[in-house]
């Protein structure tokens, strides 16, 4: 059965160089549904697969926008902004419907009819999505990347869409649709659904050498994840700036990471110690070593070998200045 509306107009819209005759008016809010698969009710949903309409209710209502949003629809009279419906479920303006379900109690009359965009029922789920990523991703209305990127993921694993065709028909790169579903694929495997650790996990992506490291120690990106998600790691930039010098460092050090014996802090100064400390001794070491090496010393007395061995040695002359300490540190 369809909407019932007040004022009702007819309301093209185009998409995909396509007019779709849709209808606007007010509605009922009581006769609409929450989304449940909206990119950020999934994340506040964390692993209820199956919520009922007021459970979905009492999770929105305590999202920190929402006394604002109620304020502001309160002095406008209204929502500005119609909210987009299908088959009654609110595709668009699940914040709006939250803020009329709190206001109606205070008065029934005034609040009981919410402006509202009707699709036609056989919209496809195909076109709702592109309609969505043309308000919050390329629009004036953007979601944070975490959203963007949840919708986009669902127009390529679950609509069939290819990312070459998202990237035409959005106006978005594939560069960016890429990186963006890439990051939402790894926090969904890693099970973080957690909206502000998107950077994190951005991150462990954009950098080359941490998610070379990953994939050669399963281990270790099992401990970086945990790491974020208990917030032993306190910012998303330590992930770019401290976490490579980490695995620059040795065995050791990765190992008293990855088995716990030191904190992410502390293994962080210790790497940093190392990458950053005077390598020269250990250079002149290696050095001494191999003009040592018996096994090598015909090597030596080609006329190519005897000259660079004579610049060698002019130049440790210069620096330290008497031949007798040359000859002690060459024999």
């Amino acid at each position: 059965m369809a909407l019932e509306l007040k004022d009702e107009h007819i309301y093209p819209m185009t998409l995909l160089a396509e007019t779709v005759h849709s209808r606007i008016g007010l509605c009922s809010h009581k006769e609409l549904l929450f989304d449940p698969k909206n990119a950020r009710i999934q994340f506040l949903l964390r692993g209820n697969d199956n919520p009922t309409q007021n459970e979905l209710f009492d999770i929105l209502k305590e999202l920190e926008h929402i006394e604002r949003l109620c304020n502001q629809i309160a002095h406008n009279g209204g929502n500005k902004e119609p909210i987009i419906v299908q088959n009654n479920i609110v595709y668009e303006g699940n914040s709006r419907l939250t803020a009329y379900r709190i206001l109606s109690p205070k008065d029934v009359e005034k609040w009981k009819y919410i402006r509202c965009i009707v699709l036609p029922d056989d919209f496809p789920a195909k076109q709702i999505d592109l309609l969505l990523i043309d308000y919050h991703v390329k629009g004036k209305k953007a979601w944070d990347p975490y959203e963007q990127a949840g919708r986009l993921y669902t127009c390529i694993h679950e609509r069939g869409m290819s990312v070459q065709e998202l990237s035409q028909e959005c106006l978005i790169s594939t560069r960016t649709i890429n990186r963006l579903v890439k990051t939402y694929q790894l926090m969904t495997d890693v099970n973080d659904q957690d909206i502000k650790s998107w950077s994190y996990y951005e991150q462990l992506l954009k950098v080359r050498n941490i998610e070379e490291s990953m994939d050669t120690h399963p281990k270790l990106k099992a401990i970086i994840i945990e790491k974020i998600k208990t917030k032993e790691i306190p910012k998303a930039a330590d992930i770019r700036d401290k976490l490579p010098i980490l695995l620059k460092a040795n065995y050791q050090t990765i190992d008293s990471f990855i088995n716990g014996k030191r904190s992410f802090e502390q293994s962080f100064i210790a790497a940093e110690q190392l990458v950053n400390s005077d390598k020269t001794p250990l250079k002149l070491r290696q050095f001494k070593e191999y003009i040592n090496n018996t096994a090598l010393t015909n090597n030596f007395k080609s006329p190519a070998s005897i000259f660079e061995l004579e610049l060698i040695i002019k130049r440790i002359e210069r620096l330290l200045g008497t031949n007798d300490k040359v000859n002690s540190l060459i024999n």
